[in-house]
């Protein structure tokens, strides 16, 4: 990926705070290379009133080496302000990695999230949604890989929950996920609507792909609403490729397993065309072409 023209920060956390009304020119970027076998990176976000921001987090890890790794990032979004957060990981088959990730809304903010998890041995992530005051909007985009088989098949976790605590709040969460070999993945979602926030519209998805007999995937969407007038939905899927698509596809000279690869391409352009940076969402892209080809 071209670097040019993000703010970047290599260290082994971050800070960014964007002052009141004050719109970022370019993107930050905060880049973690995980090499040590146990660290714990930190990074915290802080949006004014009316300020504007893209940040982009990227985990990677340059050997299969077991490590461990917890990180944590906390994101408050002021009054009117805009926050985009993209995170993508690209760990080894031995690694260990939790994400814990706050983000708490002020009123008529809105925050757009897109979240990649392309590779790791064991992945666990909770992502936790604070509409805290009015008229706030969260929208999360989420993709997951697991793959391996044996002691390498990679386990993934993912939490979501998205807490509407003021009325007049919207919230959107779609999460997809892609099982191979003898991996594990698994999908908890939580909208919460709390007795004063009235007037919330809220949706929940989770759709998922099953690649082999063996994977395993669990989804739990769940809705908890102690308030009158609100739009709530959930719904959640696993299945397997369409194999009528597939037909058609070979019927007009596609191999089976380009047809496989270009529905799964299909399948996981819907959250990656969710980023708001171009060099991102080509970026992340060819990473996850390279990953459907090893599935």
């Amino acid at each position: 990926m071209n670097f040019e023209g993000y703010d970047i920060d290599m260290v082994n956390g971050g800070t960014i705070h964007v002052p009141r009304g004050v719109s970022a020119e370019r993107p930050f970027l905060l880049m973690f290379d995980h090499t040590s076998k146990d660290c714990n990176p930190r990074a915290s976000i802080t949006l004014e009133e009316g300020a504007q921001a893209e940040v982009i987090i990227f985990h990677r890890q340059a050997d299969d080496a077991p490590v461990h790794v917890d990180f944590m990032r906390e994101a408050v979004v002021g009054r009117d302000a805009r926050l985009s957060l993209s995170e993508i990981t690209q760990m080894g088959a031995q690694s260990t990695l939790a994400i814990s990730g706050n983000v708490s809304q002020h009123a008529c903010s809105r925050t757009e999230m897109m979240n990649v998890w392309l590779h790791g041995g064991k992945t666990k992530v909770d992502i936790e949604v604070n509409l805290a005051e009015s008229h706030a909007e969260a929208n999360l985009y989420g993709l997951w890989f697991a793959a391996g088989t044996g002691d390498l098949a990679e386990r993934t976790d993912i939490n979501v929950r998205a807490l509407h605590i003021a009325p007049d709040c919207t919230s959107f969460q779609l999460v997809k996920g892609i099982a191979a070999g003898e991996a594990v993945g698994k999908f908890t979602g939580l909208i919460h609507v709390a007795a004063d926030a009235r007037r919330t519209a809220a949706q929940q998805q989770s759709r998922n792909l099953l690649m082999s007999e063996t994977a395993r995937i669990y989804t739990e969407p769940r809705l908890e609403i102690y308030s009158d007038d609100v739009k709530c939905s959930h719904g959640a899927t696993v299945g397997q490729l369409d194999e009528s698509a597939l037909f058609y596809m070979r019927q007009r000279g596609l191999s089976e397993d380009d047809a496989r690869r270009l529905q799964m391409s299909g399948f996981v352009n819907d959250i990656i065309s969710r980023c708001p940076h171009d060099g991102v969402c080509d970026f992340v892209y060819a990473l996850a072409e390279e990953r459907i080809k090893e599935l």
